[in-house]
């Protein structure tokens, strides 16, 4: 019976670290494609906050939240997800 070396992985692990970038990778892009849509209405999310609109003030909020938390799922991914984390503790 041979030795597995630490450093590799099998097929399913391999598949399963791919789906987690992967999804790491699609939030990551969803988050900037917000703040792009954010920035492109920001004319309009500014006006109607200094017009007094409350739900203006809420979007511009939830859009900075949903950036800032795309951009560290991103940066944090290997606490996030079990295999980065698996990975991690072999190197």
């Amino acid at each position: 019976m041979a030795e597995r070396n630490s450093k590799s992985i099998g097929f399913t692990e391999r598949l399963r670290l791919n789906a987690e970038q992967g999804f790491s990778a699609l939030f990551l892009v969803m988050g900037g494609l917000y703040m792009a849509i954010l920035l492109l209405q920001a004319r309009e999310i500014l006006e109607g906050i200094f017009s007094g609109d409350m739900g203006s003030g809420k979007l511009l909020l939830m859009g900075i939240v949903i950036g800032a938390l795309s951009w560290l799922q991103w940066r944090y991914r290997h606490v996030v997800y079990p295999m980065h984390r698996k990975l991690k503790a072999i190197d």
